[in-house]
């Protein structure tokens, strides 16, 4: 017994210098990590960058998801915050070019201006840590969507315009978009008017070529509204001082709905325009357009002849581009070979090649108009004739062997001719080129 007691505190010391021992690393350490983080906080200071601890920082799942767990490693780089416009990451070597370019990728395929913070080995090590507490993450998806059982379920609310006023006025800004979206998808609305103003947003949906206005959004709710219109189309939600032009796309069960977005800031806020190009507008057959009598027989007339020119004219709105679709619907053939440039491309027409103008990339109306000429083309679709140098192709193309249809903005089907020369086509080839010159209104 004696032996016993005598062993055990014989013990005691050593298991107290073994505890005081790691109490003493742990210390060291500790201080060795305050000096670690002292200096990044320096170096970040020195480089001018902002400076982070991330050790006990809350990181979301779904903000360090936004970087695959294999990229954060080769790169030193983690994304520590993320929200709707709000993108911040941690990275370790401030001097790598392949990581600014990664985060200028992230901030462009997130709509997000990305903040960069300095971090050290520990904070980074420490945000790792939460790749592997949640090893299943759910897929950060860029942006929102609507979807069909979103617009059916806004769709039931509305039965007339005063029901859609009165629930846009009382929804929430998510439900706002999709019941404004709906309400002009129901009412077969070509343009959707959202117009700042001092007490508000004013609605207004442009049906059969005229506006008529449907309520006025709160304040409150446009200001959460709008950025998730933006986020949708792809624009940038914190540029409110210049435009922007942007797209997006509603899948139906039978159809498909293209969605044109325009932004353009205004003295009490932004104004957003939104066209709604339907994709069974394709499917409009020439005869049912609307057009009758002597204007029917000459069209039918001209759209078949193997070269010249046919432009529809009238103001925005007015059909120019259904009327030009339903033309080559009515040709579209295996012995014919057809070939649009547009900007944007509005419906997609199966059997026909359709190229997109890029002006930042410099392919616009006039080049490729140039390059479609090489494609061997029978008949050949503009979007605009808008300038000089598309103008003289257009005009040059009708004469020598192909048919080519384009839309020009004038009042009326006669100012196409002052309006072509205004552009520099040539007198004394119009007579030859022009086969017909549409002015249309929509009834």
């Amino acid at each position: 017994m004696s032996d016993a007691l005598s062993g055990d505190r014989r013990g005691l010391p050593g298991v107290a210098s073994s505890e005081a021992r790691q109490r003493l690393d742990e210390k060291i350490q500790h201080l060795d990590v305050q000096e670690k983080e002292k200096q990044t906080q320096a170096q970040a200071s020195t480089l001018g960058l902002n400076y982070i601890d991330l050790q006990g920082f809350p990181i979301n799942p779904d903000s360090i998801s936004v970087i695959p767990q294999a990229t954060a490693v080769r790169l030193g780089l983690v994304c520590f915050w993320y929200s709707i416009d709000d993108l911040r990451l941690g990275i370790t070597n401030s001097n790598s070019e392949e990581l600014r370019a990664y985060a200028a990728s992230l901030g462009r395929e997130h709509y997000a201006t990305p903040v960069l913070y300095l971090i050290s080995e520990a904070s980074f090590k420490s945000a790792l840590k939460v790749y592997e507490r949640a090893p299943k993450f759910r897929k950060v998806v860029r942006g929102v969507t609507i979807t069909e059982h979103n617009l059916e379920q806004a769709s039931e609310k509305i039965s007339s315009l005063k029901d859609l006023a009165a629930n846009i006025e009382r929804a929430a800004a998510t439900e706002a978009v999709t019941m404004v979206i709906a309400g002009g998808l129901k009412t077969r609305a070509s343009d959707i008017h959202l117009e700042a103003e001092e007490g508000g947003v004013k609605l207004r949906y442009r049906i059969d070529g005229v506006l008529y206005m449907v309520a006025t959004v709160p304040a409150a709710t446009a200001a959460k509204a709008i950025p998730r219109l933006k986020l949708l189309s792809g624009l940038k939600i914190n540029v409110a001082d210049r435009p922007q032009d942007g797209r997006f796309t509603i899948h139906l069960k039978n159809d498909e709905v293209d969605v044109r977005v325009s932004s353009l800031p205004t003295v009490f806020g932004e104004s957003i325009v939104m066209r709604l190009l339907r994709g069974s507008g394709v499917g409009v057959a020439f005869e049912s357009l609307g057009l009758v009598g002597t204007a029917y027989k000459l069209l039918s007339v001209e759209m078949r002849k193997p070269n010249g020119m046919i432009l529809s004219t009238g103001p925005t709105g007015s059909g120019k581009n259904t009327t030009l679709y339903a033309i080559i619907n009515t040709l579209n053939n295996a012995e014919l070979k057809i070939i649009t440039i547009e900007d944007p491309i509005e419906y997609k027409l199966p059997g026909v090649n359709q190229s997109q103008v890029e002006a930042d990339r410099g392919y616009t109306f006039a080049t490729g108009l140039r390059s479609i000429l090489r494609q061997d083309p029978n008949v050949i679709m503009i979007g605009e004739i808008r300038d000089p140098e598309t103008a003289d192709t257009a005009v040059q193309s009708a004469l020598t062997g192909h048919l080519v249809l384009s839309t020009l903005h004038t009042n009326n089907a006669a100012g196409a001719i002052p309006r072509l020369l205004s552009l520099g086509a040539k007198a004394t080839l119009l007579p030859s080129a022009l086969n017909a010159s549409i002015g249309q209104r929509l009834v």
